[in-house]
């Protein structure tokens, strides 16, 4: 990360965390200014066990990365903000070349590319991914974010019903579209049971301070 990219936020010492069995350990992340927003870099390359995992992405079947992220104010049990990443992966046999689809709260785009670690690099890697309004931060405390990534979710009406949130969040449209999710939203993000998934990951990142957002008082 480019040092002048990151926010104004300073990370302090790790703080402990609860363990779960399916549990990383806390991995620092980027931490950024995108138009006003919160956005946050890492990579969850480590949700693919390469080289074994590289035959069935060749396959021809597609595979689908769950990617969530919930702000936290150090301290508190209810995140301020989430979001979530839906990416699907696609070996394209006669044009032998990785299509990737990438569905989140900006929109969907579709890229592609030849090697392998290019398709696991764009399904896994979150870049400048949008969490919040920076004005929501409050100047001096401390936040973490807390990720859970998912391999093929087993469930398919959570991966329908997330591709419909992402599309009219909670507050747009018809009353109540997102408010429903939501609530299941938070309720598998937090169930550790691994068979809700083929295999998942959870980690926190680093804390970090917020600073005041430039052209407001300290």
């Amino acid at each position: 990360m480019k040092r002048r990219a990151c926010l104004g936020l300073v990370a302090v010492a790790l703080l402990p965390t609860s363990a779960r069995a399916d549990e990383r350990p806390p991995r620092t992340i980027g931490v950024h200014r995108k138009e006003g927003h919160l956005a946050v870099s890492v990579g969850l390359q480590d949700l693919f066990w390469l080289p074994n995992d590289g035959g069935r992405l060749r396959s021809g079947f597609a595979s689908n990365v769950l990617v969530r992220a919930e702000l936290y104010r150090d301290g508190d049990k209810q995140p301020i903000a989430r979001e979530a990443r839906n990416t699907y992966v696609v070996y394209d046999i006669w044009d032998e070349r990785f299509r990737v689809r990438v569905v989140d709260g900006s929109g969907q785009r579709e890229v592609s590319g030849r090697s392998l670690l290019e398709a696991v690099e764009m399904a896994t890697a979150l870049v400048r991914f949008r969490l919040t309004e920076l004005a929501k931060l409050v100047p001096g405390a401390v936040y973490r974010v807390r990720f859970r990534a998912d391999l093929n979710p087993l469930a398919e009406e959570l991966v329908q019903d997330v591709r419909r949130w992402l599309v009219r969040p909670p507050g747009q449209g018809r009353a109540g579209a997102g408010e429903t999710f939501f609530g299941s939203f938070v309720s598998f993000f937090v169930n550790p049971r691994i068979e809700e998934s083929e295999r998942q990951m959870t980690f926190v990142s680093q804390p970090f301070v917020a600073r005041p957002v430039e052209g407001t008082s300290p």
